[in-house]
Formats: structure tokens, sequence, C-alpha cells
């Protein structure tokens, strides 16, 4: 059994399948108009995909940058100094 993920891709009976119960659901008249209406939408998608490359008029082609970055020479700040805790009796008698 394969998952569709998983590189499943439909064999000849799978496709004759699915083209007949498109034939019996719209018909032989019907066919050749939602064949081109399929190819027009894919014609539109492809458009849109490549005019999504190119800069929208009025806006630069350069990318945004909202914050700038750390300077990587930078050092970690030095730990403060810690205070002596007063020596206990046992410490003093010792």
């Amino acid at each position: 059994m394969y998952a569709l993920g998983a590189g499943w891709t439909p064999g000849f009976w799978e496709i004759a399948i699915v083209l007949a119960i498109v034939l019996v659901l719209f018909g032989p008249k019907q066919l050749p108009k939602l064949a081109r209406m399929f190819k027009d939408t894919t014609k539109e998608l492809r458009d849109g995909m490549e005019d999504t490359s190119q800069p929208v008029e009025g806006q630069s082609a350069a990318p945004v940058q909202t914050a700038a970055p750390a300077p990587a020479s930078e050092e970690a700040p030095a730990p403060a100094p810690q205070t002596a805790a007063p020596a206990t009796e046992e410490q003093k008698a010792g």
C-alpha cells in the first residue's frame, strides 16, 4: 500500500477510471470546454507564478531588512564580581 506523499504515481487503470467518471459526469459535449478551461487556468497560474519573481510597481527589488544584525566582533559582557560571604564560625576556628 502506497501513501500519497511517498512517491505514488497513478497507473494506467487509475487514469482510465478517472477519465471514465469525468466522461459520465459531464458528457462528451462538455469535455472540450472543460479541457479548454483547464488549459486557461493552468496558463494563468503559471503566468502568475512568473509575475511573483518580478518586483511590483513602486517597490524596490532589494529585500527590506527589518533589524540590523549584531556585529560579529562584539564579545559577551564580563560577569559581575562576586562578593565574599561572611566567614562562619567553623571557618574562623579551623
